[in-house]
């Protein structure tokens, strides 16, 4: 009985050696499309923010728009500050 104690511990703590091991892989710049070190994508302040919808919202007011595609961008927008 202390023999499957012992090998399920050590399967455990391989187990968690390898999920340790796992995170502690590098970063690799050039997956996210970044351009290496040209600078791009490195999150300066400012800009545009551009948003993709399948036609324009009709107001920014979630107390006045009923339409999907007002409420996705006021979502968007007001994201954690108010809940309806």
């Amino acid at each position: 009985m202390k023999f499957k104690w012992q090998r399920l511990l050590l399967l455990l703590v391989v187990g968690m050696l390898a999920v340790a091991a796992a995170g502690c892989g590098g970063d690799d710049n050039n997956a996210a499309g970044t351009g290496g070190t040209t600078g791009e994508g490195t999150g300066e302040a400012g800009g545009t923010l551009v948003f993709a919808g399948a036609a324009d919202p009709v107001a920014l007011d979630g107390a006045v728009v009923s339409d999907g595609e007002s409420l996705r961008a006021i979502t968007q927008i007001f994201e954690t500050l108010v809940a309806l």
